[in-house]
C-alpha cells in the first residue's frame, strides 16, 4: 500500500531520501548510482518493496538547502533524462513485484512526460540525445509490453500502445 504514495501529486516527498529513517540492511545490497541525476528516483522502488511497513510523521525536522547549482534550480539537461530511466525501471520492479499495474502504469506516464520534456528543450538532432532517446524507448516498450498483458483498462491499454509507436 505505501508504493501507492508514489502516484500522489506530492509523490515527490515519498521519492526523495533525504526525509527518511532507513534501516541499514536495507541497502546490504543496494546502492544509489553514481554518476545519475534523480538517484533518489532509482532506488526508492527498490527500498519499498522490500519493506513490511513504513512509519511518517508530519514533523518538519529537516532543512532543505537549494544550492545555485542544484538540479531543481538548473536548466534542462540531457543528464535529466536519468528520471525517466528511473521511472521506467520503477514500473519494471513492480511488475516484477506483482504490485498493481496501474502503478507501473503511472510511472511510465510520468516517464513519458520526462521524455517529452526532453524533446521540447534538447536538441533532437545531437547524437548523444538520439543514443539516449533509443535506450529510453527500449526501457519503456518492456514495460509497455507487459502492460499491455495486464488488467489495466482499455484506454490506458490504448495510450501505451500508441506511445509504444512514438513517446510524444
Amino acid at each position: 500500500a505505501i508504493i501507492k504514495k508514489l502516484e500522489e501529486d506530492k509523490s515527490w516527498f515519498w521519492v526523495t531520501a533525504w526525509n527518511k529513517l532507513y534501516r541499514r540492511d536495507l541497502f546490504d545490497s543496494l546502492r544509489f548510482p553514481q554518476g545519475k541525476l534523480h538517484e533518489d528516483e532509482f532506488i526508492i522502488h527498490h527500498i519499498l518493496v522490500r519493506c513490511n511497513k513504513a512509519a511518517c510523521v508530519s514533523d518538519a525536522s529537516y532543512f532543505y538547502l537549494q544550492r545555485g547549482g542544484s538540479i531543481t534550480g538548473s536548466s534542462f539537461s540531457l543528464s535529466r533524462l536519468d528520471g525517466a530511466e528511473a521511472l521506467f525501471d520503477r514500473a519494471k520492479v513492480l511488475l516484477e513485484h506483482g504490485v498493481s499495474s496501474y502503478s507501473a502504469y503511472y510511472a511510465c506516464s510520468v516517464g513519458l512526460m520526462v521524455m517529452t520534456k526532453g524533446y521540447e528543450c534538447l536538441d533532437i538532432h545531437d547524437s548523444q540525445y538520439r543514443k539516449r532517446y533509443r535506450e529510453l524507448c527500449m526501457n519503456f516498450r518492456w514495460a509497455a509490453s507487459k502492460l499491455l498483458a495486464s488488467d489495466l483498462a482499455l484506454i490506458c491499454k490504448m495510450r501505451l500502445f500508441l506511445n509504444r509507436i512514438s513517446p510524444y
